[in-house]
């Protein structure tokens, strides 16, 4: 994946949005953090975008995206990050 940005934010939800660079994939893992350095999967995704509806108002998050196929993890998206707020 790439071009990885957030479509749009409120303080309760934050919307992810990445193109496809490649077919051969079975899914996407989204992963977040709140020090852009430690990481968690959230979810997976067959979808190019995400909802991400687990946000607190106020706080700043951080996202990357990875390509999953049998083999295994693509190399994650340079990360994106948004504040939890009302725009």
């Amino acid at each position: 994946p790439s071009n990885l940005r957030v479509a749009s934010f409120s303080s309760t939800q934050i919307t992810l949005r990445w193109d496809d660079d490649n077919n051969d994939w079975q899914y996407f893992a989204v992963a977040r953090s709140t020090d852009d350095t430690n990481y968690t999967q959230i979810a997976t995704t067959a979808s190019l975008t995400y909802e991400d509806k687990g946000v607190i108002s106020g706080e700043t998050y951080y996202y990357k995206v990875a390509a999953v196929n049998p083999i295994g993890y693509s190399d994650w998206t340079t990360s994106v990050s948004t504040t939890a707020s009302d725009q």
